[in-house]
């Protein structure tokens, strides 16, 4: 009688705590839009549709590579999200409206900062002994390369 009340108890503990979060180990078998299937090390079992990110207005995604390492928790019985990833495809940061439509991400607000900073570094003016001159097409040069390898940058950071 002793062993059946052991094991009631044990399965009252199991049952009660199924509701909260718990993570696993696994790895990435395909990535496809905002979700990704994931393999649990050490068994045959692939838990699909997981989600890159739980957040609906603001996310940060981060993109795990196919074949890499991620660490997976489970909010409930059938809904999983990437906590962590050993090696990062790509990055993203969103924001969203209610609908979950994107209003801005990120790389277009960078990219739209630094191109307007840009431009208006190189139409610059300079007060000279002899009066306002605009900056010397050397430095609009400049500004231009500056511009485009800053671009290129942020492109490269967010693998797009």
């Amino acid at each position: 009688m002793s062993n059946e009340k052991d094991i009631r108890n044990s399965l009252r503990t199991i049952v009660k705590g199924a509701d909260r979060p718990y993570s696993t180990i696994g790895i990435v078998e395909k990535v496809e839009g905002t979700t990704c299937d994931v393999k649990l090390i050490n068994s045959e079992v692939i838990i699909f549709d997981v989600l890159l990110s739980i957040d609906n207005n603001v996310s940060l995604e981060e993109v795990p590579s196919k074949g890499s390492k991620v660490i997976i928790t489970f909010l409930s019985y059938n809904t999983a999200f990437v906590s962590k990833s050993s090696i990062v495809e790509s990055l993203s940061i969103v924001t969203k409206d209610e609908d979950g439509n994107i209003v801005e991400s990120l790389k277009e607000v960078l990219i739209d900062y630094a191109s307007e900073m840009y431009d208006n570094l190189s139409l610059m003016t300079h007060t000279t002994s002899q009066g306002p001159t605009l900056a010397p097409a050397v430095n609009d040069a400049s500004f231009s390369l500056s511009k485009d390898d800053f671009i290129e940058r942020i492109n490269k950071i967010f693998n797009k």
